[in-house]
């Protein structure tokens, strides 16, 4: 148990640092539940990954993404931020908290960068008001880290 619980605070602490970082969202009006879409989001820094900062590129599924289980999900990023390639296990949603499920990759013209990916809390990661004051919100399902 201890070494769980150790493992846990090492990858939370993974999270605050510099570290390049990609989120697996679903996202709708809304602060929470009526999600109508997936989104893959990509932060330069991962500590910006939470409510009201924006991710440095985005990829729009346009509907709810099955994530775990299908081979590869893949996209390109907005902006040229490369094409971004990720496979869970099938059962990684019965796993617990922040364990390692898939592995990520985000393709540029010249290199290949690999990322693991752990299951989240489904915390709130991107959140946004429009015009109305109508809210725009994402919550995280998986979060994936380079190595």
């Amino acid at each position: 148990m201890w070494k769980q619980l150790a493992l846990v605070a090492t990858l939370l602490a993974e999270r605050t640092l510099a570290i390049q970082g990609v989120h697996l969202v679903n996202c709708g009006f809304g602060e929470s539940g009526n999600r109508v879409s997936s989104e893959i989001h990509y932060y330069a820094d991962d500590a910006n990954a939470q409510p009201g900062r924006g991710y440095t590129y985005r990829y729009n599924i346009g509907h709810i993404q099955h994530w775990e289980g299908v081979g590869f999900v893949e996209g390109d990023f907005n902006n040229n931020g490369g094409h971004w390639r990720v496979a869970l296990a099938a059962d990684a949603q019965s796993r617990p908290l922040f364990t390692a499920v898939g592995d990520g990759f985000r393709v540029l013209s010249t290199s290949t960068e690999h990322y693991k990916c752990y299951l989240d809390n489904k915390h709130q990661s991107y959140r946004n008001v429009g015009e109305g004051g109508v809210v725009f919100s994402c919550d995280s399902i998986y979060y994936c880290l380079r190595n």
